[in-house]
């Protein structure tokens, strides 16, 4: 009765506020997956097993934040984004800072708890204490949350069972070629590792991962604090002095300083790339839309494109 409630209320709203038009675009015939940002989008559409038509034709799929350019810390969910959530037959989110909107949301319509699936708590046992919120790049904890997801899947949808089950096995399989290129990019930067340059450790665990040492800029960047102009010159230092092997932006960072200094790496030619809180892969217009290990695969390849090690390759298929 609770979530009735929530779900009425939310709708007298809407009613108020557009008209009285009852188009919210959710078919209630069929079930409705909703997930806090595009990368779960990605990883529901891999296990389905069907591409983005199959999964059309059996349930809705419905991304909260699905801008490449809003950061999950700075989203703010809207009256439509409530109803999606009050129809949901299952919410997926992290858990973490970066989707902090999707609690208060999941209480203000009273939305059942048991239909709710957390990245947060299938984290792998060795980030298990780290304070990263960007779950979805530690492929370890990926394939946990998958098994997760698939167990779910097959509940809803028990006809399906064969083509779940050879989904699951297709992504294991994924992430054991992933985790493959990942150990080939470790060997080629040990000992040691390189330094990779960052104003907010968004995509830390992937780099770390491939062997990098992560060098985070003054926080204050990431807290929104602009830096002085002797802090200022101290990164650039930092930058530039210190075996900085490649620079890694956060897409969604609305900072200048860090915009600047994105661009004094760059005239350094070190090479620089960005990632993603909400998109995996930044393709916004791709047809079917890519897949959670294709975008994995990626970033890896774009990575050892771009940070060739001794003149070489690190990647063989790069």
């Amino acid at each position: 009765m609770k979530r009735v409630l929530g779900v009425f209320a939310i709708l007298t709203g809407l009613f108020a506020s557009s008209g009285c038009s009852t188009n919210t675009g959710y078919d209630s015939t069929r079930p409705n997956i909703v997930v806090s940002n595009q990368s779960y989008a990605y990883l529901v559409r891999e296990l389905f097993g069907s591409g983005l038509n199959g999964i059309d034709s059996w349930m809705d799929l419905q991304v909260l934040n699905d801008s490449p350019n809003v950061s999950g810390h700075d989203f703010e969910p809207s009256a439509k984004d409530r109803l999606m959530v009050a129809n949901a037959d299952l919410v997926i989110y992290t858990g973490t800072d970066v989707d902090q909107f999707v609690p208060p949301l999941l209480e203000s319509v009273g939305f059942d708890q048991n239909n709710v699936l957390v990245a947060n708590d299938y984290r792998a046992a060795d980030i298990k204490d780290n304070e990263n919120p960007h779950l979805w790049y530690d492929i370890d904890s990926d394939v946990i949350f998958a098994k997760a997801i698939n167990e779910r899947l097959l509940k809803m949808n028990p006809v399906a069972k064969e083509s779940y089950d050879k989904a699951i096995k297709v992504f294991i399989s994924a992430a054991k070629r992933i985790k493959k290129y990942q150990s080939t990019f470790n060997e080629n930067l040990t000992p040691g590792g390189k330094i990779a340059v960052a104003p907010e450790n968004v995509a830390g665990y992937f780099l770390e991962d491939l062997g990098f040492q992560v060098q985070l800029l003054n926080n204050k960047l990431e807290n929104g604090v602009e830096l002085s102009v002797k802090e200022m010159e101290q990164e650039k230092a930092f930058i530039k002095n210190s075996g900085t092997r490649a620079y890694f932006g956060n897409r969604e960072m609305e900072s200048a300083q860090a915009d600047e200094l994105y661009r004094y790496a760059k005239g350094l030619k070190i090479p620089v790339m960005q990632f993603s809180e909400n998109y995996m892969c930044f393709d916004q217009n791709q047809f079917p839309p890519p897949l959670f290990t294709e975008c994995f695969f990626r970033q890896i390849t774009k990575t050892a494109i771009k940070v060739k090690i001794d003149g070489k390759w690190v990647i063989p298929s790069a």
